[in-house]
């Protein structure tokens, strides 16, 4: 709400607003204002359901739905760079809809960029939007959101969108050095200033068996857009002097081939010409450098699902992906529309999810989770800091949450509910956790008296915060994680007992996937009543779930292993590459770890 909406509600003589979104400074006064020219005010919000998950979908449903009406003949690399866009500026439009698409309105005034002007949409609740641009002054309340940021980050978006075009351009390094040759381009973050190949975290470097081999590889971290190889570094805008104007000239070209339609909204010029950038140099890395394979494990970035299009585009490279995350919450579809010809997949469950996404691909493998290699020493870490707690003979309990949001399948709500059985547990004086929280942000999403109480139990609570650390999990009698979290269900098939707190029944959904060791739990009393039986808990391991697919510990071997055949193949053709590789992978691990384009071949 603001000076423009309060007139254009004057003049259009509506009666009765409700107001969804209230201005940061002036909320009353402009309230009182409608007030006295006699307008019925009602002060609504948007919230999801802590107990179900399916507005979301919905919206994540619909937002498709849209893109796919409208940018579904488009080229693969095209389509990608439209569809993203679309999937994440749709969002505070699409969300309206359905969650007041009951609600009886002749009009949506919401300040905001109009998305809708260049694409086609079929439904006529759309009909009621009037966009206006001007400062936006709205009150996000100090909360953490995921899609809906967006809005929130509107006046952001201008400035930011209004230099980057030139910024764009411009924002290249030159250099005289000539590149050797390498066989693999793998993206994956780095440690800050770094001068050559870094590892990631103690418990996150998906390059920890290709380390250890000989094949030259060079690594390209996200944040920095560094290129580091095994003997120096460079920024990946980088140019000799002499290619400049051709530079120019086929990001002209590259725009001109992305850009078909006649019209296309003002925001995605820079957006467009941002990606664009991406795309010449990543295609400069691979010819100049020779690369045969392309690989990635980041999650959620452009440049990570760039640099996978751009190899399986390429007749000479082979892209191929794997995901230290299961991905399994909606907002997460994007990420998972990888585009590779191979993904690693750690089992049934992320294969499906890939296919369901829709991405093109030419196999999909089942390799076990990327990150197993590290579980002894994570172990061991841990439990170094439980050892006092073992003394006092206290159960000990791993505890994951997850992130959570005002637009999120995990809302403040079910966050909340879920660390009371934490609580509850401690209380009693016979255990005590190791809390691996996501992001280490527990204080932003608990409520203060749950959060003081919390802290009473101190001398009880180790905190850790490392990425991906299933050292808690390893550690202990048993997990209570969040949801369908990720470290939760890894810990599940190694044989933990795991309790996933299920509140919005997402995890029912999945639980054809689920391990053995793994109770799915809705709420707190379920949980205590439940935990009595831990003490005479049989440990096992779980192959046969959909999780993962081995649970030995040599995802990565059986992952570069893989990559090996496909640089050892003599064949020119990539799709005979991958095939000969497939044949040979399913003979050692099973025709059922793979799940392929091609006609299977009698092995």
């Amino acid at each position: 709400m603001n000076f423009y909406s309060v007139l254009y509600v004057i003049l259009c003589r509506f009666d009765m607003i409700y107001i969804l979104h209230r201005h940061k400074y002036m909320d009353t006064f402009y309230s009182n204002l409608l007030r006295l020219f006699g307008k019925e005010i009602i002060f609504t919000n948007m919230k999801y359901q802590s107990n179900d998950f399916k507005d979301y979908l919905q919206i994540k449903e619909e937002k498709e739905k849209i893109i796919g009406e409208n940018f579904s003949k488009k080229d693969l690399l095209s389509s990608y760079l439209f569809k993203k866009f679309y999937f994440d500026k749709l969002h505070p439009i699409v969300e309206l809809k359905i969650l007041f698409q009951d609600l009886e309105t002749n009009c949506i005034l919401i300040n905001y960029p109009n998305i809708l002007k260049y694409i086609s949409k079929k439904n006529a609740f759309y009909d009621k939007f009037q966009f206006y641009n001007t400062l936006s002054f709205v009150d996000d309340l100090k909360r953490v959101y995921f899609f809906r940021r967006i809005y929130f980050d509107k006046n952001k978006l201008f400035f930011k969108e209004t230099i980057r075009l030139f910024e764009v351009l411009i924002n290249i390094r030159f250099s005289f050095e000539k590149r050797e040759k390498h066989q693999i381009l793998t993206f994956s973050k780095s440690i800050n200033n770094a001068t050559t190949i870094p590892s990631r975290t103690k418990n996150m470097n998906e390059l920890e068996w290709l380390e250890n081999t000989e094949l030259k590889y060079i690594q390209l971290d996200p944040t920095s857009k560094k290129v580091f190889s095994q003997n120096t570094s460079y920024h990946l805008y980088t140019l000799h002097p002499m290619e400049i104007f051709s530079y120019f000239k086929e990001i002209h070209k590259l725009y001109s081939e992305t850009v078909t339609l006649e019209k296309i909204h003002p925001l995605m010029v820079p957006y467009i010409f941002d990606q664009i950038k991406n795309i010449y140099f990543i295609n400069k890395i691979i010819k100049t450098q020779n690369i045969k394979i392309v690989f990635t494990s980041v999650d959620g970035t452009y440049l990570t699902n760039i640099m996978n299009i751009i190899g399986f585009l390429n007749e000479n490279v082979i892209s191929c992906s794997a995901t230290w995350s299961l991905n399994y919450f909606p907002q997460f579809s994007s990420a998972m529309y990888k585009n590779c010809d191979v993904f690693f997949a750690w089992g049934n469950y992320q294969r499906d999810l890939y296919l369901e996404a829709g991405s093109v691909y030419k196999t999909i493998l089942n390799t076990g989770y990327i990150g197993d290699y590290a579980l002894d020493k994570m172990k061991t870490d841990t439990e170094q800091r439980v050892v006092n707690f073992k003394k006092e003979k206290c159960k000990i309990f791993s505890v994951y949450d997850n992130v959570a949001g005002d637009d999120a399948f995990i809302t403040y709500q079910h966050y909340n509910n879920f660390y009371k059985g934490v609580i509850a547990l401690l209380k009693s004086g016979k255990y005590a956790c190791v809390i691996k929280s996501k992001l280490n942000t527990i204080d932003t999403y608990l409520n203060e008296d749950l959060f003081q109480e919390l802290h009473k139990h101190n001398d009880k609570i180790i905190f850790q915060s490392e990425h991906a650390d299933l050292g808690p999990a390893m550690s202990s009698d048993f997990i209570y994680a969040l949801s369908m979290s990720s470290l939760g269900n890894i810990g599940s098939v190694q044989g933990k007992k795991t309790f996933l707190y299920d509140e919005n029944n997402l995890v029912v959904s999945n639980e054809k996937y689920l391990s053995h060791n793994t109770y799915i739990i809705h709420n707190i009393k379920d949980f205590l009543d439940l935990v009595s039986d831990t003490f005479d808990y049989i440990y096992e391991k779980d192959i046969t779930s959909g999780i993962d697919s081995f649970v030995d510990g040599k995802a990565q071997e059986r992952i570069f292993e893989y990559i090996y055949l496909l640089l050892d193949s003599k064949e020119e053709n990539k799709l005979i590459r991958i095939e000969n590789a497939n044949s040979i992978y399913g003979l050692k691990y099973g025709q059922d770890k793979l799940h392929s384009t091609f006609q299977k071949k009698d092995c």
